[in-house]
């Protein structure tokens, strides 16, 4: 499941619908047994959507330490570059590059968010277990 969401997420579906996607799946993965009660299966859930966040997270990391060589290369390319035709090419590659970059970034400031919440909600649930306890 977790390569799908990958996949869907490099076809530029928007993260917070993924999210949402993911919690929607687990939640209604962990309603057809009802012997367990609910807030186990609510740590499930959110352990499932941790583990999905954090592993598109770091993902985003790898991409942008490869955004950050091309980069490096390119620049190097620049400077080597014999007319102005590839060197206009060659700054138009590293501005996408940088764009891209740039998005990663976002990205990963939107899932430390989000994960920050997961767990918020998830200590609270344990919270409440352990009380009940």
């Amino acid at each position: 499941m977790t390569v799908r969401i990958l996949n869907t997420l490099r076809l530029g579906i928007p993260f917070k619908f993924i999210i949402l996607l993911v919690a929607t799946l687990g939640i209604s993965g962990g309603c057809g047994n009802a012997a367990k009660d609910p807030e186990s299966l609510m740590i499930k859930d959110l352990d499932r959507a941790i583990e999905a966040i954090e592993d598109r997270r770091e993902a985003e990391l790898r991409m942008l330490e490869e955004y950050d060589r091309e980069i490096r290369i390119m620049s190097g390319n620049l400077d080597r570059a014999n007319s102005d035709g590839m060197r206009e090419k060659i700054e138009g590659e590293i501005e996408m590059r940088r764009s891209a970059r740039w998005k990663s970034e976002k990205n990963i400031t939107n899932q430390d968010s989000i994960l920050k919440v997961l767990y918020f909600k998830k200590d609270s649930i344990l919270d409440v277990q352990s009380q009940k306890r």
